[in-house]
């Protein structure tokens, strides 16, 4: 029998464990099958191997002991998580490596007695390697509409893919190699970010290395600048935008939009329009767009302007919700491999041990996660659980002693209740312009409880509301506005539902929070404190 043909079938009898117990002698034998090759077998452990994140690693092992000695069974240790022991012959265990830390594991195979004591074996490192089933490559100056092409390294068999641009799907495939077309015209100049989401045939994920690109910048706003700070009062304001291009006359209009509504229009140099009208606390979002007697429309790049409300915008009421979630926020920080930049979204701690919710997309695939408190301090954050097709996870950082929200439920959540987010909106644009980092409170109703659809196919409701919500706020929590508990956390534009200005802005239920937590054991407050 082939040892492909094991491999394929998962199927290992007499010959294979033979077959293992002569290359115990030489050292493991790893092999890797064209049908299935996330499937890593390793026979004999007693040398370093490698293997990749995503891979089931299928040890054959041979006792420690005398051939006539008896044994209740077999197991590896020094695999996080891996309890399985395999209690008769041929002594196979599997390891999902899926959703475990690319790095250097000490392990080592151990023979379990009849009374219990372990008889083990020589300390074997094996190094999990990141690396990516996907390849992606962007034209080198992308324009117009132009192709993005993918293709499968490693023999990988991926049954869906999409491509994601900015948080936004752009576009799916069922196999690879493949192109997705991206209309350059729905974008900004940029820097953009592109990555993939993929499922293989196991309805495993798998999230690609992001890939960066700019579009040429051939519409700017001049005023107001990319670092400007703009101060004003609880009544009307005055923005006076001025855009330049180089298109030529193929110009019709420039339109002027804020937070991504259309605010304004010019037809002649010089392209300018003011605007007036009352202007909330906090991050605002302005681009200007060219449309061409073409039908074409190209947009400029986004600048960011910082509004500070003078007068008291709260109730005193609101005031005081304010004041007690507000020590229970936290920024979440995120390495990712290949990149010089964080990642960052907002979480929310849930119980005074250290365990605190977050976006699962902003984690995922990261080298390193850190957790910033309000009042500057920050330390390292570890994965605790997590639900990809809800994009929520759960964190946990040292220490204790930390406020908390407590959870609200479902029934609480319901058309027309009066709701709030609180969050780190654009903190990195925010540390940019020397502002500090602090949270910003965000307040409307609930419109809607609608139905969702995950990778899976499978459906779930979500809360629909039209509190404003911006980059960053992924992972807030979303609180009743009576009673502070939270009835959601905020969905991201990462799994391809619409999130900005646009009134349609979603939250998971905290319902699929509860099960999450109570799955994982992990405790979770239902109470405010006295």
């Amino acid at each position: 029998m082939k040892l492909s043909d094991a491999v394929q079938k998962i199927i290992w009898p007499a010959a294979a464990v033979m077959l293992a117990a002569a290359a115990a002698a030489q050292g493991p034998v790893t092999s890797r099958d064209p049908g299935e090759p996330s499937v890593l077998v390793v026979q004999g452990l007693n040398k370093p191997f490698q293997a990749v994140v995503g891979d089931i690693v299928h040890f054959v092992l041979q006792p420690s002991t005398s051939p006539n000695e008896p044994i209740r069974g077999l197991t590896v240790a020094g695999v996080p998580r891996l309890k399985t022991i395999a209690e008769t012959a041929p002594y196979e265990i599997e390891w999902d490596t899926a959703g475990y830390a690319p790095g250097l594991y000490r392990i080592r195979q151990a023979t379990v007695l009849p009374n219990g004591a372990r008889v083990f074996g020589p300390i074997v490192e094996m190094e999990l390697l990141q690396e990516q089933p996907i390849s992606i490559q962007v034209p080198k100056e992308p324009g117009g509409t132009f192709p993005v092409s993918m293709e499968g390294r490693g023999g990988y068999i991926l049954r869906r893919l999409e491509m994601l641009v900015d948080g936004r799907s752009a576009g799916t495939l069922t196999s690879l190699p493949g192109k997705v077309m991206i209309d350059s015209a729905a974008l900004t100049g940029g820097p953009h970010v592109l990555w993939v989401r993929a499922t293989d045939q196991k309805d495993r994920e798998f999230v690609s290395q992001p890939v960066f690109f700019t579009l040429p910048e051939l519409i700017k706003l001049v005023q107001p600048s990319g670092d400007s700070q703009l101060i004003t009062s609880a009544g009307s304001t005055e923005l006076r935008l001025v855009a330049e291009h180089n298109l030529g006359d193929k110009v019709k209009r420039v339109e002027f939009t804020l937070d991504g509504q259309v605010i304004g229009e010019a037809s002649d140099k010089p392209y300018e329009f003011v605007w007036r009208g009352p202007l909330s606390s906090g991050p605002h979002r302005l681009t200007a767009a060219a449309l061409l007697e073409t039908g074409e429309t190209i947009r400029s790049r986004e600048v960011m302007i910082y509004a500070v409300v003078k007068e008291r915008e709260t109730a005193p009421a609101a005031a005081e919700l304010v004041a007690r979630i507000k020590p229970a926020l936290v920024l979440v920080e995120a390495a990712k491999p290949g990149s010089e930049q964080t990642a960052s979204a907002s979480g929310f701690f849930i119980n005074s041990a250290g365990y605190l919710v977050t976006s699962n997309h902003i984690t995922e695939g990261a080298t390193g996660i850190a957790v910033r408190f309000a009042d500057g301090r920050r330390w390292p954050g570890r994965l605790a659980a997590r639900d990809v097709a809800e994009d929520i996870a759960v964190l946990v950082v040292s220490g204790g002693g930390q406020d908390v929200l407590p959870l609200g439920e479902d029934k609480m959540a319901a058309e027309g209740v009066e709701i709030g987010v609180a969050g780190f909106p654009y903190a990195e644009s925010l540390k940019e312009l020397g502002l500090g980092v602090t949270p910003s409170f965000y307040f409307g109703t609930i419109n809607a409880l609608r139905s969702s659809w995950d990778a899976a196919g499978s459906s779930t409701k979500v809360i629909q509301f039209d509190a404003r919500i911006a980059p960053g706020l992924s992972g807030a929590p979303l609180f009743d506005k009576d009673t502070g508990k939270v009835l959601g956390v905020v969905r991201s534009g990462v799994v391809g539902e619409v999130s900005g200005p646009t009134g349609i802005n979603l939250a998971v239920r905290v319902g699929v929070l509860r099960r999450l937590l109570g799955r994982a054991g992990i405790a979770f407050t239902e109470e405010w404190r006295r």
